[in-house]
């Protein structure tokens, strides 16, 4: 049966889930102000006509909002990570084409747990700088495991020959 190793995946999914949540958590910014939070609450709107759009409450707990960003992260992160290294088995079996799949999935993570979990504390070009971190040092684990441990796939049993 063709499986794949589970190290080769797990460890750049904890990498992808720590790098995600470092930079996101850089791209927050200060918690909002009392004076901010009164405005909000009583339907401000400001003087350009937009509302003020407040973050979630979590923010101003930066452990808990790093560990948890981290959390929400990981489980997507190894499955990008699993169907990135299933592609690059079937169409192009080598190291650099999973590494890059596995950044691409990385980034996508990031950009898509930014949105949902950090609603208006990031913007989406802070979403997009924090994705393009996160697939360059999922880039760089991914080619350090496969040239240490080797690919995620185990290669084919070779083809015996009956002596005649």
């Amino acid at each position: 049966m063709n499986r794949l190793r589970t190290a080769p995946i797990a460890l750049p999914a904890a990498v992808v889930a720590v790098s995600a949540a470092w930079a996101l958590r850089g791209q927050t910014g200060p918690p909002p102000t009392p004076a901010t939070r009164a405005h909000a609450v009583a339907g401000g709107i400001g003087h350009h006509g937009a509302a003020v759009t407040l973050p979630p409450p979590v923010l101003g707990d930066s452990l808990a909002n790093t560990a948890g960003l981290a959390f929400l992260v990981v489980l997507p992160a190894a499955a990008g990570i699993a169907i990135a290294a299933v592609l690059a088995r079937r169409y192009l079996p080598n190291a650099l084409a999973f590494a890059v799949g596995a950044g691409l999935a990385a980034a996508g993570v990031t950009v898509t747990v930014a949105a949902v979990a950090l609603a208006g504390a990031v913007s989406f070009p802070e979403s997009v700088a924090a994705a393009v971190l996160v697939l360059r040092n999922t880039f760089v684990v991914v080619v350090g495991v496969c040239a240490l441990g080797g690919v995620p796939w185990r290669a084919p049993a070779p083809i015996r020959t009956a002596k005649v």
